[in-house]
């Protein structure tokens, strides 16, 4: 029969293991819709009321903020035969994403118990067309950030650093039938000077990595493949220092790009804290294990005195 010190000692110990997992796995991801902001445990994302413009940053090193920001659609026609917005090529339409209309929502999904916190932005911009017409085009932004690794659309979103932003583009008011959209994107450090540290692509995407005035680094990777109409095409991608721009093929229903963000620092920089949080655990949970075996024993002590008075 086990007495009550055995029952205490394994209350404990399977408390001590239910902690120090928890120290070791991490994994929290939530929504902060006071602050706008979406972070997990290692890094965190603040979202403009105005405009699609994200401001992200590591915990490990909080004053290097990077930006990532939707700028503005343009519709033109490709005079070049070359896929892309020249200086000398007719635009029709150039709409910035600048409104006070965005609608936030946020959803929380649960995969094979993973976390999945999504916030999608939502609005009506206004396209001006040639003729002097106004109409409006229906644009959603959703970003998605995880717990734990997991399977996402295309491809696997890593848990905790890496957050996943969707631009779903839908009944845009063409001026022809012949002509494209160019999604302009902007990115960098706020404050300090951005450092491009490589651009590199292969056969399926284009990937972007910058630093600021410190040790964390932002990586940028970019699907070249993306879905018109629900049907999956390449696209044409230019990048230059700062700037992403991206060629969309007419479209009926809508046209949806991807875009995987991530932050990440060197190991050393962040093994202190976790190494920190672990002694400070086990320091409690061998406080706690003292504390209740002194109390048994004085128990007991008391229990020996009684009978020997009585």
């Amino acid at each position: 029969m086990v007495s009550v010190r055995q029952a205490i000692l394994i209350i404990l110990l399977v408390s001590s293991i239910t902690m120090i997992q928890r120290v070791l796995s991490g994994g929290h991801v939530y929504w902060d819709p006071s602050r706008r902001v979406l972070e997990s445990d290692e890094i965190s994302m603040s979202l403009s009321p105005r405009k699609p413009r994200y401001v992200l940053w590591h915990k490990a090193e909080q004053k290097v903020r990077y930006f990532f920001e939707i700028e503005r659609i343009s519709e033109f026609v490709d005079v070049n035969g070359n896929g892309m917005l020249d200086l000398d090529t007719e635009r029709l339409v150039d709409a910035s994403l600048e409104s006070g209309g965005w609608r936030l929502h946020n959803r929380r999904h649960k995969r094979n118990n993973i976390v999945v916190e999504e916030i999608e932005m939502s609005a009506e911009i206004q396209i001006h067309e040639r003729w002097g017409r106004r109409r409006a085009a229906e644009i959603s932004i959703s970003s998605i950030m995880s717990n734990d690794d997991v399977q996402w659309d295309k491809g696997t979103l890593h848990a905790l650093h890496e957050i996943r932003i969707t631009l779903n583009i839908s009944k845009w008011p063409w001026n022809t039938d012949t002509s494209l959209l160019q999604v302009s994107i902007s990115y960098g450090v706020e404050e300090g000077t951005t450092n491009i540290i490589s651009t590199a692509e292969d056969t399926e995407s284009k990937n972007i990595e910058i630093s600021g005035d410190g040790l964390s680094m932002m990586y940028i990777n970019i699907s070249e493949t993306i879905q018109i109409d629900g049907e999956e095409t390449n696209t044409t991608i230019n990048l230059s220092e700062g700037s992403i721009r991206i060629t969309l093929t007419h479209f009926t229903n809508n046209a949806v790009l991807d875009f995987t963000l991530g932050i990440i620092v060197p190991e050393a920089a962040t093994s202190f804290s976790k190494n920190e949080d672990i002694a400070i655990t086990c320091f409690i949970i061998l406080v706690a294990t003292i504390a209740t075996l002194k109390i048994i024993a004085s128990r007991h002590k008391i229990e020996h005195i009684s009978k020997i008075v009585a």
